[in-house]
């Protein structure tokens, strides 16, 4: 695991819209 961050995408990001929007 030399970038964890450019093999797993940012999950700070993901739930971010999801409970701002919640909609979907």
């Amino acid at each position: 695991n030399e970038s964890p961050l450019q093999h797993t995408p940012p999950q700070q990001t993901l739930p971010k819209p999801i409970q701002n929007g919640g909609t979907q």
